[in-house]
């Protein structure tokens, strides 16, 4: 009976450690592409300008919000660069008024696996680029339709991890700044129009988790 349950146990490692080793020796290309979409929470740094309420409590109430994004990649080696879209979301409402504040970003990013992809299946990369913001600020004050529509150059920096379950799947996770501003405003008013002398700052902290396709 010993001989037995030693017998079992020496196949167990064996077979642990057979496929320890094609872990280790698995084959990860030297060129990858990977889609990959994100959802999260967000955090504006800064209060938010052009709301239909100057309450603190409200404009803190809508710095929190969540964002999403769609990611389009390509891996050489250590290096990667591709497209990002990303998108936050957040709203509220008083007695009178009401927000809905959206922001919409299309950048060109690049990155460097600082824990290569081809050594584990976690792999890190620092990520940082730059492209274009869009902010709506779609309100409604005492019933007439208010709305604010900027375009600014933005700049995105953060941290990237992903952890394969396959050669073709992965979770991911993203922490990310995206920092952009302009320094006035339009609004839109019930049929009229006015400048706002008053800066426009996007400085937006997001965390997200996802999925990726790798091929």
């Amino acid at each position: 009976m010993k001989k037995r349950h030693a017998l079992l146990i020496i196949l167990i490692l064996a077979k642990t450690t057979a496929l320890h080793a094609q872990e280790e020796n698995r084959t990860v290309p030297r060129v990858e592409h990977s889609l990959s979409a994100h959802l999260g929470y967000s955090y504006l740094l800064d209060r938010v300008a052009g709301l239909s309420s100057f309450s603190e409590k409200y404009n803190n109430k809508l710095r929190s919000g969540f964002v999403w994004d769609l990611q389009f990649d390509v891996r050489v080696a250590r290096f990667t660069g591709g497209v990002l879209f990303l998108s936050y979301a957040s709203g509220g409402k008083t007695e009178h008024t009401s927000d809905n504040i959206m922001t919409n970003s299309l950048i060109l990013q690049f990155g460097f696996y600082i824990v290569s992809p081809q050594k584990s299946r976690i792999a890190i990369k620092m990520i940082g680029g730059s492209g274009l913001t869009t902010y709506t600020n779609n309100s409604m004050v005492f019933g007439n339709k208010r709305e604010i529509y900027e375009n600014f150059l933005c700049g995105n920096v953060g941290l990237g991890g992903i952890y394969r379950l396959s050669s073709h799947i992965g979770l991911s996770a993203d922490a990310r700044l995206v920092l952009g501003e302009r320094s006035n405003f339009d609004v839109y008013y019930h049929d009229d129009s006015f400048v706002v002398e008053r800066k426009l700052l996007l400085h937006q902290f997001n965390i997200s988790v996802g999925i990726n396709y790798i091929f």
